[in-house]
């Protein structure tokens, strides 16, 4: 029995000293993890100005980004609406260049066909002017010749009497 007494002691002592040497590490454990915990919140502190700053910033540039998706947005419906403008504006033109065209076409038939009815007037005003040309000239010879003969017949007349 005394040996097992001497166990029982020998075994409470291992068992305080194994107790006493776990408080001893779980102590420390704990003032370690006290000293980083006052780490920690030390670089928290230091660190909790920055992320909130960083937090301003990210939303600032969120802000800026939809600003400016916006204005792209805009400048994409102002582009898009110009080209359908200018395209409008083009066609518009290109309808108004054929038809010019073809005014034009039309414009220069009318002036060949005007251009030939002036030159067969022009031409029949020629005939009649050299119809009427020698009409005067043959009157004008037979007047000369009347004269002439009128005068032949009043210097027989004369050369008779």
């Amino acid at each position: 029995m005394q040996s097992l007494l001497a166990k029982r002691k020998q075994f409470q002592r291992i068992l305080n000293e194994s107790f006493q040497t776990l408080n001893e590490k779980l102590s420390h454990i704990l003032k370690d993890e006290q000293k980083n915990r006052e780490v920690y919140s030390e670089y928290a502190q230091l660190a909790q100005p920055l992320f909130h700053q960083w937090q301003k910033e990210v939303m600032e540039s969120e802000k800026e980004e939809e600003k400016l998706i916006s204005v792209a947005e805009q400048q994409c419906h102002m582009v898009l609406h110009a080209t359908r403008v200018y395209e409008a504006n083009f066609e518009e033109a290109k309808k108004f260049s054929v038809e010019f065209l073809q005014n034009m076409k039309v414009l220069q038939e009318k002036h060949k066909s005007l251009l030939t009815v002036a030159q067969t007037e022009v031409e029949k005003e020629m005939e009649k002017s050299k119809e009427n040309l020698m009409i005067e000239t043959q009157n004008q010879d037979v007047a000369a010749v009347e004269n002439g003969h009128q005068s032949l017949l009043s210097e027989s007349c004369e050369e008779r009497t």
